[in-house]
């Protein structure tokens, strides 16, 4: 048996509109769509990227879900978090790529399923407002 290629983002930018950066040389809000990225290609500066673009992973590479749940699908980026202050130390954050995709069937069957897990979950909607799940 042999072990399955590691993900890779390719195409996928999600979380180039999601999340922040606040690096000397790129300055981007959470919600916008960074300047580097390239709807269906990635981002135009992958190999160079800020530290903070490198640094983060999301579930997905991480290997939660199938290949087809990669975010620039779903429209929601999973980011898996471990902190020791957590009730059973893990929660999920799941971060809005498009208005209204937490509202989707996709995002609320997880949702649910996390939460069944005893694992704590917050929406982060595109604005960046956050919503604790309980």
């Amino acid at each position: 048996m042999t072990e399955a290629a590691p993900r890779q983002c390719g195409s996928c930018n999600a979380c180039c509109k999601t999340h922040s950066v606040d690096e000397s040389d790129l300055v981007k809000p959470a919600g916008v769509l960074c300047k580097h990225a390239v709807p269906g290609k990635g981002c135009s500066i992958y190999p160079s990227r800020p530290i903070a673009c490198k640094a983060f992973r999301c579930g997905w590479l991480k290997g939660i879900g199938k290949d087809e749940h990669r975010p620039d699908k779903t429209r929601v980026v999973l980011d898996p978090v471990v902190h020791p202050r957590l009730p059973g130390g893990t929660a999920m954050q799941m971060w809005e790529v498009s208005e209204g995709a937490l509202l989707s069937k996709y995002a609320q069957d997880i949702t649910a399923k996390l939460r069944r897990g005893g694992i704590r979950v917050h929406h982060i909607r595109l604005g960046g407002k956050v919503e604790a799940i309980s």
